[in-house]
């Protein structure tokens, strides 16, 4: 017992040491400290504040008054620092520190700077050698160096100016690029200073072989991804957008891309890309709401790769709660070049859709003046069965997206059966003429082309966008069709950002179709045309404040002339939320000259989610009785 009892006194010992150390130190409060600098403001004082140590440590829990002092006395010196990465070498400087006059008040330290005059830059001499001198990028750098002569010397935008021109050679493939010399002599007594870059770049790299470990995908189908060739001049952009290729194509779960070294007396570097594939199928379920559609669901199956040379489909079925739709869509994908975007698709579709007609036979009753009796709705059925080459085409200096396509359409709808059993006699017997359209049976082969030109820094959400469409098509019934039309659509979307919180989003559309008239009536037309080729307009993402394609013309099934546009202002508030203040206009109509425009205004609400903005609008239908309101929610990118 007598051998341990020294270790326990020392444990006791330690234990209400620790004890007693806890309890003082409980008992201190750190020292505080009030600091004025005066002076200087902007950039210069950022800079003195990220140097001084007293800046720094203020708020420490453990700050005493001999550290506050300690601190003090250097300030002069860590000011002077502070100011001659900026190009000021001469500050004069008058610093104070107060005692507090009890244990409630705080230091204060005083800093009053004059900053004098600044470093001005006196020369630039910028020398490049080697096979760089016939690289017009190093031609343009030296004509937008970035430094100036006169201005006032900033180490920090020397050094980055320094680095982004090493960056620029690495980029470019010259990778035994070195500065033979890289001065910045500093005269202080004059405040002046003399830059002297020159950097010897060597022989400048190419692309060599490419080779791709995988075991998936067909070797030239691969190739189809490189966007150079054996031989170009070495480019990181280049392989910055292979990656990017490889990753969008959806094929590949990892990618790697190596750059391997010149073998000797060669300039040549090999290129290694090793890529793992993805699962083959994609099941994707999604549950939706938005004011046209109502609630709507959807399942999509995608076998991501067939075979070797990329061949894929996409399936999908649909059904929305409005209008009692649904459908389903098969598509068999081609590719061709990745690179331009070419490929070859397949396309099957089927849709069964609730047709109203009601307002189309209220107005058949007044213009027939028989009493014409609606009382049930109809479905329409449509196929389709699509062939469409997609590629990339210049037209007058702009880079399109360009689709051709050939299309066979099915469309049948019912009207008749909408009316009840007199009504029916009425029309047969009296305007047996009507009958082919209100029961029509389509069938069309449709040619179409579609130009997209899109310029926009970010798909998503857009703070700076131009976009262009054009879609024509028609078909013949001199050509396989029962009956004949053209029809063109121009659509343009405009975004601009204003500063940092607000930005100005501006849409116009406009139709035009030509299709023959089988009935003109006093005050409609209806036209030998499939239902589902009809303008029309309202809705989310044209004139809010009315359904979706609630705007059909005087005949209730669409007209032969839409006009839409929209200017919207929108402002973020807080973190991803924006409101947004908005002007629609828009209709259809059968003669430009009894164009009949409505208008709509509104707000809404915005929230930037990962998959585009959420729109929540509140709008209201000015040319209506009573201006009516109507509330529309969707969700989704500025651009798809």
């Amino acid at each position: 017992m007598e051998l341990i009892r020294p270790k326990i006194w020392k444990n006791y010992a330690k234990f209400y040491s620790f004890l007693f150390l806890i309890l003082i130190s409980n008992s201190l409060q750190a020292a505080k400290v009030e600091i004025t600098i005066e002076g200087v403001s902007g950039e210069l004082l950022a800079n003195v504040k990220a140097y001084l140590s007293l800046e720094q440590q203020k708020n420490h829990p453990r700050l005493s008054d001999f550290q506050i002092r300690r601190f003090h006395h250097k300030a002069t010196e860590e000011i002077k620092l502070a100011l001659q990465p900026l190009g000021y070498y001469h500050p004069e400087i008058h610093s104070e520190l107060k005692s507090p006059e009890d244990d409630q008040h705080p230091f204060r330290a005083f800093y009053r700077i004059k900053a004098g005059d600044p470093i001005l830059i006196q020369e630039i001499k910028l020398d490049i050698t080697g096979e760089a001198t016939e690289d017009k990028a190093f031609e343009t750098f030296k004509n937008e160096f970035p430094l100036k002569i006169n201005e006032i010397l900033n180490h920090a935008n020397y050094d980055k100016a320094r680095q982004n021109l090493q960056d620029l050679a690495k980029d470019r493939g010259y990778f035994d690029a070195k500065f033979i010399d890289k001065t910045l002599d500093i005269d202080d007594e004059n405040n002046v200073a003399s830059i002297r870059l020159h950097l010897e770049t060597g022989k400048r790299y190419q692309f060599g072989e490419v080779s791709f470990q995988q075991d998936t995908f067909d070797h030239e189908f691969l190739q189809t991804y490189l966007n150079f060739e054996k031989g170009d001049f070495y480019l990181l952009e280049k392989i910055t957008e292979l990656r990017r290729n490889l990753a969008d194509s959806g094929y590949f779960s990892e990618i790697d891309i190596q750059t391997g070294k010149a073998e000797q007396n060669s300039y040549q570097l090999p290129i290694s890309i090793k890529l793992e594939p993805r699962n083959k199928n994609r099941y994707k379920f999604r549950l939706g709401y938005g004011t046209d559609t109502g609630i709507r669901i959807a399942a999509d199956w995608e076998r991501r790769y067939l075979n070797d040379k990329g061949h894929r489909i996409e399936t999908g079925i649909v059904g929305a709660q409005n209008n009692q739709q649904y459908g389903g869509k098969v598509s068999y994908i081609i590719p061709n070049n990745v690179i331009e975007e070419d490929s070859w698709e397949t396309t099957l579709n089927y849709q069964v859709k609730n047709i109203d007609g009601d307002v189309l036979i209220k107005q058949l009753a007044t213009n027939l003046e028989k009493p014409l009796v609606y009382n049930t709705n109809s479905k329409k059925n449509s196929f389709s069965l699509k062939l469409s080459k997609h590629h990339r085409r210049e037209i007058f200096g702009f880079k399109l997206k360009e689709t051709l396509s050939t299309e066979y359409f099915d469309e049948q709808l019912n009207l008749l059966k909408t009316l009840d059993d007199s009504s029916k006699n009425i029309v047969q017997q009296d305007f047996n003429h009507l009958s082919p359209l209100l029961n029509s049976h389509y069938r069309l082969i449709i040619p179409a082309v579609h130009w997209n030109w899109l310029e926009t820094d970010n798909k998503v959400y857009s703070k700076r966008a131009r976009q262009l469409q054009l879609n024509i098509q028609g078909a013949g019934d001199m050509l396989g069709s029962n009956t004949s039309f053209a029809q063109l659509q121009l659509s343009g979307k405009f975004i601009q950002g204003l500063g940092n919180k607000g930005r100005i989003l501006a849409q116009l559309a406009m139709g035009f179709t030509k299709a023959k008239v089988a009935v003109d009536l006093k005050d409609i037309k209806l036209y030998k045309l499939p239902e589902s080729l009809h303008l029309r307009t309202g809705g989310d993402y044209s004139v809010r404040g009315y359904e979706f394609e609630q705007l059909r013309g005087t005949s209730g099934l669409g007209g032969a002339y839409l006009f839409n546009s929209s200017l919207e202002y929108e402002h973020l508030i807080v973190d991803k939320w924006s409101v947004a203040t908005f002007v629609d206009m828009g209709n259809v109509f059968e003669e430009t000259s009894k164009m009949k425009l409505k208008n709509s205004t509104g707000l809404g609400v915005r929230w930037q989610s990962p998959v585009g903005p959420v729109k929540i609008d509140i709008a209201w239908a000015l040319q209506e009785p009573n201006k009516p309101y109507r509330i529309h929610f969707n969700i989704g990118p500025d651009f798809r």
